[in-house]
């Protein structure tokens, strides 16, 4: 089952329930040190049992588990469970700005009526934005390149590979294997979109982006052929 916790940078979270009630599994906890290990140690430090975020500011999942890590700019304390929730929404919505206004996200996504749509996480909002474009340039129609290929064909096209010409069709010489090209979508760029598709659906724990992944692999299949 997934789950978001967020953070602030500087915070630590263990095995133990937080001022917040939040805490780490320890299957969870032996994740992120493996992350951390592979990693070089550059978005927190392991402590007794459990991490200490440094100043990396984003979003970590591994498995069901997302950390999100929020700026901080004061050293001011949260008590209760509510002003914590808070101030985590403002400072989440503070980060998508900055994004914004850096030009890694696009201006639209931080809008009012976005925010109070209030995606799990940032990068659940990602993976929605990268559908957003996938959809749209399917709405648009698939792009054809011309592409190689190889086969046993009715008609003589391209140029004629002898050896497996001679193989495959001594018998059937109305028949020519060939070197030729293609024009159609299957090619090189739209296999990486669709491929990208593949492995989203492989690591968001959304259900919702999940649902939304098999509609668009579908109409890509089917724009495709």
């Amino acid at each position: 089952m997934s789950r978001l916790i967020q953070v602030f940078e500087h915070e630590k979270l263990t095995l133990h329930p937080n001022q917040w009630g939040e805490k780490l599994t320890v299957p969870e906890l032996e994740k992120l040190y493996a992350f951390n290990d592979k990693n070089d140690n550059i978005y927190f430090t392991g402590i007794r049992d459990g991490v200490k975020f440094k100043n990396y500011v984003g979003v970590i999942q591994i498995g069901g588990l997302t950390l999100e890590i929020l700026p901080k700019a004061d050293k001011s304390v949260v008590i209760s469970k509510e002003g914590h929730k808070k101030e985590a929404k403002n400072w989440h919505n503070a980060l998508l700005r900055m994004l914004a206004i850096c030009r890694h996200i696009r201006v639209d996504a931080v809008s009012e009526a976005s925010l109070e749509k209030r995606h799990h996480s940032i990068l659940d909002l990602y993976f929605e934005l990268f559908l957003d474009e996938v959809e749209n340039l399917l709405h648009r129609g698939l792009i054809k390149k011309y592409r190689k290929s190889e086969g046993n064909l009715s008609v003589l096209k391209g140029a004629l590979n002898f050896n497996k010409n001679i193989q495959q069709n001594l018998i059937h010489q109305e028949r020519f294997y060939t070197n030729h090209q293609v024009y159609d979508q299957d090619h090189l760029i739209n296999q990486i979109v669709f491929r990208a598709l593949v492995i989203l659906d492989q690591i968001t724990t959304s259900l919702f982006i999940k649902d939304r992944l098999a509609r668009v692999q579908l109409i890509f299949l089917k724009s495709s052929t």
